[in-house]
């Protein structure tokens, strides 16, 4: 009886696993060469402060400036580092990259959480985070703006290697 209560307990274990482990699914991106984006800043937090406050009490700036900037730098860097691929609104795609800047500090330490998903259906396809050391300097703009570059790299890196995949995923 012991037996087969073990055997019960590991049969249910690993089913459970099996069902539950999520893969992705990159066959609808093969042939995808531009990502079209949006970005929500509604959850960023500066230093565990909203960041629109954070953005008007100590920088003194337009939050709309610092957003356009944001993107306008994480966007530039990305494309400068992809070939075949680029993030952008001026021709239309069934894939958007949605970005969600969730926190950064005072030494430009940042994440951002990336979601890929297929436009006609709303259908998530895969998320991931960039997340990019600030620097010893307090200077938060400046060097949340250089962290941004890198972050673009990154972000390349992470969409070229999502490229190969979905290149090998067959098509459903």
């Amino acid at each position: 009886m012991k037996k087969l209560i073990f055997v019960l307990f590991a049969l249910t274990l690993f089913l459970s696993k099996g069902f539950s482990k999520e893969e992705e699914d990159y066959s609808l991106l093969k042939g995808v060469s531009t990502y079209n984006y949006t970005f929500d800043f509604s959850s960023f937090k500066i230093n565990d402060i909203a960041a629109k406050d954070y953005i008007d009490m100590i920088l003194n700036i337009p939050f709309e400036r610092f957003t356009s900037s944001f993107q306008n730098i994480l966007l530039s860097s990305a494309n400068e580092n992809m070939q075949n691929l680029s993030i952008s609104n001026e021709s239309p795609s069934d894939v958007e990259l949605k970005f969600y800047p969730t926190t950064a500090d005072n030494d430009g330490e940042h994440t951002i959480l990336c979601k890929i998903v297929y436009k006609p259906t709303d259908l998530l396809i895969l998320s991931f985070e960039i997340n990019t050391n600030g620097d010893d300097d307090d200077k938060f703009q400046e060097e949340l703006m250089k962290g941004l570059q890198k972050s673009g790299k990154k972000l390349a890196k992470q969409l070229v290697k999502i490229k190969k995949n979905s290149e090998k995923a067959p098509k459903l």
